[in-house]
């Protein structure tokens, strides 16, 4: 919590008037909480850390130093950091008739944290970097192919290819697909001891393009990786402020970088607890799961996604650093028809207001033979949330399942059918614990839209090809599917952050 006294309140209503009324809202939260101390466990201050100088001497120097000002801008973009790199520190360090290179001796490293303010600085290496042409995947299928031509025509077009490439020495022969390879390590050290205090790698690579288009993609994913790294090397905490009907009010924002849509996970203050002459830290009990909606300067105000205890101010912030997941399986029948169905799905936005998801499903129906029909299915949902209060949450759902049933026709080969049933229903979502719900939802499929055509596949004279062959039928035409009708599911889900 933040101090306020009365002298401040002027300072704290300018503030107010230039942040707009959000951050006046969050202000006046603020300034009755006077005379109190900050909780140790909120975090206040930007972290400062030092970008060390790439050694020149590296084999791949050049590219450690593109890395390095990846990681300097992620890290500076993310609003948390105070970074000093090699720009920041220069006119520093030339004053201290320090050098920016070769820097390798620990009194150099604690002069250059005293210097810059900082105990931590970040080092990146590059262990593996490389560019090359590889063979476009329908090279090799073409060369499958002369192989079939013949003994001899396979022998002439080898030493063709064999000549080319010769000629070819010293160049490169697929100057259009190149494949390039990223692998290194970003690694947080103290500066005064050298001990490694976090570290991650990169790995990544990117087949495609020429060499700086190729490079420039590989580039961009380390640019992705980088920053969610950066955000687990410095994880914010903050504290509730006030609670009201579905939000709370918590300390910290756009200052160290909270935006719109930052997840925090609720727990009880931390205990003390002391065993004989030694007292240790116990961490909190979690009670819930908010999501920042507006923002100010110095805090925030965060939607309630999720609690399983009541929430009280002066309770811990943590912030979530991965991105929620849901997992769910499902069993699905139908109340007009006989037909059963086990859903295995995920939900790759279910915090949102629009929830996206999509997955698998296996089952069987019964046809117009009365003979069951094996189905295989895959799904795609969206969900736009109606209501939401402590454990409940009721969805409107649009499913456009794909489905394509399987039976032998009566020659005996496997034939397939695919159909297409939109569906829109409703879903209500019961939290059972932090990390599990049930899940209940009741759709309506108003059509069913199919060739009505069974088929099978068989090869051609051509290995390679294949061809699409109506069914055989003693009766002249194949059973019918219809896949209209009500739907009832129950679910399980497990959420991951």
């Amino acid at each position: 919590m933040i101090i306020i006294t009365p002298p401040q309140r002027p300072a704290a209503y300018l503030s107010c008037m230039k942040t707009g009324l959000i951050g006046c809202v969050f202000l006046l939260f603020l300034i009755p909480l006077q005379g109190q101390s900050p909780d140790p466990g909120v975090t206040l201050d930007k972290q400062r850390l030092v970008v060390l100088p790439v050694n020149p001497e590296s084999p791949n120097a050049q590219v450690e130093e593109t890395i390095a000002a990846l990681v300097a801008s992620e890290a500076t973009r993310l609003n948390r950091f105070v970074i000093l790199d090699r720009n920041t520190l220069e006119p520093l360090l030339e004053e201290q008739a320090l050098q920016l290179t070769g820097l390798i001796r620990n009194e150099d490293l604690v002069r250059i944290g005293e210097i810059a303010g900082a105990e931590d600085a970040l080092l990146v290496r590059v262990t593996n970097f490389g560019q090359k042409g590889v063979p476009p995947e329908e090279e090799s299928t073409e060369e499958d192919e002369d192989e079939s031509d013949g003994l001899f025509s396979w022998v002439v077009k080898k030493s063709v290819k064999a000549i080319i490439a010769k000629e070819l020495e010293g160049g490169e022969q697929y100057p259009h697909n190149i494949q390039t390879v990223l692998q290194g390590e970003v690694r947080k050290i103290h500066l005064e001891t050298g001990e490694t205090l976090a570290s991650f790698p990169l790995d990544v690579e990117h087949t495609g393009g020429t060499k700086s288009a190729s490079l420039s993609k590989v580039l961009q994913k380390a640019r992705r990786q980088i920053s969610r790294e950066l955000r687990n090397l410095y994880v914010l905490t903050s504290s509730v402020v006030d609670v009201q009907s579905g939000s709370v009010t918590l300390l910290l924002g756009s200052n160290l970088g909270i935006r719109t849509g930052t997840l925090f996970e609720l727990s009880t203050p931390e205990r003390e607890k002391t065993y004989g002459t030694r007292t240790i830290r116990l961490p909190g009990r979690s009670v819930g799961l908010v999501q920042t909606v507006a923002v100010s300067p110095d805090a925030n105000q965060a939607r309630i996604l999720r609690s399983w205890a009541p929430i009280q101010p002066g309770y811990k912030a943590t912030e979530v650093t991965v991105h929620p997941v849901g997992l769910s399986m499902a069993l699905e029948g139908s109340l007009t028809q006989s037909y059963f169905l086990a859903r295995f799905s995920g939900d790759f936005q279910p915090f949102q207001t629009f929830r996206f998801g999509g997955g698998i499903s296996l089952g069987s129906v019964l046809d117009s033979w009365e003979s069951p029909d094996f189905l295989f299915q895959l799904d795609g949902t969206v969900g736009l949330r109606l209501l939401q209060v402590r454990r409940f949450t009721s969805r409107v759902l649009l499913q456009l399942p794909f489905t394509v049933a399987f039976r032998n026709d009566d020659a005996g080969h496997t034939v397939s059918l695919p159909i297409f049933s939109p569906r829109l229903g409703v879903e209500v979502t019961w939290m059972l614990s932090p990390h599990r719900d049930l899940i209940l939802s009741v759709a309506t499929a108003p059509t069913s839209l199919s060739s009505q055509e069974w088929k099978y596949t068989v090869q051609s004279d051509n290995a390679d090809e294949s061809v699409t062959q109506p069914a055989e039928w003693n009766r002249g035409t194949g059973p019918d599917i219809s896949l209209t009708g009500i739907y009832l599911s129950v679910g399980y889900r497990f959420l991951l952050f």
